[in-house]
């Protein structure tokens, strides 16, 4: 295992080396891996990451969009909240998705009625599976911002 070989040397090396190591995924997955290598255990702080509530969710979207210059209404928060569920992962893709359908720097209803809900969800989908984005004729997106 790379990631037990990588511990172990640093261990044992002469020479301090100040490394944050952060590993994210799933508890499951972390249970996978202390189950392989339980030595691990005593190395990693799991630190479990809670979903925002409505209220931090809207205001994570307020900042995010606020730092680039694009103005979000209410009625696009509460869309966006019910999109991501609270859950930072999904939160951060949904905006980038939204931000890159958006065509004149304000986040409201009329970039979701140019881009329907399961549009959006498919383009967070594919980017969270890695997979190629074919954005179909429904995408009216900013195109100086990229895909």
């Amino acid at each position: 295992n790379w990631l037990k070989s990588l511990v172990d040397e640093i261990a044992t090396s002469d020479r301090r080396l100040p490394l944050l190591l952060v590993l994210v995924g799933l508890p499951e997955r972390r249970n996978q891996l202390f189950q392989s290598q339980p030595s691990l255990t005593r190395v990693f702080d799991p630190i479990e990451i809670k979903k925002l509530s409505e209220a931090e969710t809207k205001e994570f979207y307020k900042q995010s969009f606020s730092q680039v210059g694009v103005g979000v209404a209410t009625d696009a928060l509460n869309t966006l909240w019910q999109y991501s569920g609270g859950y930072p992962v999904l939160a951060h893709e949904i905006g980038d998705a939204v931000f890159k359908i958006d065509s004149d720097n304000y986040i409201d209803d009329e970039d979701y009625r140019r881009c329907p809900p399961h549009d959006i969800l498919q383009y967070v989908i594919r980017i969270l599976a890695h997979q190629p984005l074919i954005i179909d004729h429904h995408y009216h997106g900013n195109e100086h911002r990229g895909q």
